[in-house]
């Protein structure tokens, strides 16, 4: 049986949904760096252009990584996780790599982070982007019948939100995505302690709990986790997983070997060529 969040105590609740204190605070510290140690090492290897504007917001920003292949390329999409309070593009150039290896463009995607904004903010943000991304995706070298998409943590929801509603003038179709290690009930922050940071209020909470939002349109989906990460974590994603069958999505449900919240980014995320719409 899945472990329900809202059945653990309190210092329960606290180690297993908060993927820092799962790990180990100088563990994940470790984890980060090296994020940001191997996207500098990527963004050496990688053609690209950086700091492409899509909306007024400081952080509104995205990271353009192409191929050698000529255009127009086919999207890859990535979504950083941080709760929704922390990191930045600039840690997960090398997501992308793989994909990029493989014939894909790769757009690592920044947006502005609680508690300088909300969720609400943030989710709308996201949302300006595909609109920005369907207006320019021929001046961008993209192809325009659909782009793959991958989010990890916070970066998962946001990219579950997406699938759901993509914004109005959305015109570019998500045939593909990977969401791992999500977290999809922002309800389940709202007692633990960092949410000193992310300042979520039951109202914004509630507003965005992805599991209320299945996604719209049927796809090929990926959820995963790490074999690792604590009960309850895992099973924010089969919750999502099964939502998203529900839907009507072809969904693969996998849990990483040995893999933590962290480290399960060392799994390559390299999506199928060929758009299926």
């Amino acid at each position: 049986m899945a472990t329900d969040w809202r059945r653990l105590a309190p210092a329960a609740r606290e180690a297993q949904l908060n993927p820092r204190l799962a790990v180990g605070d100088a563990v994940a510290q470790s984890y980060l760096a090296g994020y940001a140690q191997r996207s500098r090492a990527a963004r050496l290897r990688l053609a690209g252009t950086r700091d492409h504007r899509y909306g007024p917001q400081p952080k509104a920003t995205f990271d353009l990584f192409r191929p050698a292949t000529p255009p127009p390329h086919p999207a890859f999409v990535f979504l950083h996780g941080g709760y929704w309070r922390a990191l930045d593009k600039d840690e997960h150039s090398f997501v992308v790599e793989p994909a990029v290896a493989a014939g894909f463009a790769g757009l690592v995607v920044n947006y502005d982070l609680c508690p300088q904004v909300t969720l609400d903010t943030i989710v709308a943000e996201m949302r300006a982007f595909m609109a920005h991304l369907a207006d320019h995706a021929r001046e961008l070298g993209l192809r325009t019948d659909g782009i793959a998409l991958a989010g990890h943590s916070a970066g998962a929801h946001l990219g579950a939100m997406l699938l759901h509603d993509p914004g109005p003038r959305g015109r570019l179709p998500i045939y593909w995505a990977e969401l791992a290690s999500g977290i999809y009930e922002p309800e389940a922050a709202l007692d633990l302690g960092i949410n000193d940071e992310i300042r979520l209020t039951p109202e914004v909470a509630r507003r965005n709990n992805a599991l209320d939002y299945p996604p719209s349109s049927p796809l090929a989906l990926r959820v995963t986790a790490g074999a690792a990460e604590p009960p309850a974590w895992r099973a924010q994603s089969d919750a999502y997983a099964e939502l998203a069958r529900c839907a009507g999505c072809e969904v693969e449900r996998t849990d990483v070997a040995a893999a933590d919240h962290f480290s399960l980014l060392d799994a390559a995320i390299v999506p199928p060529r060929k758009a299926r719409l």
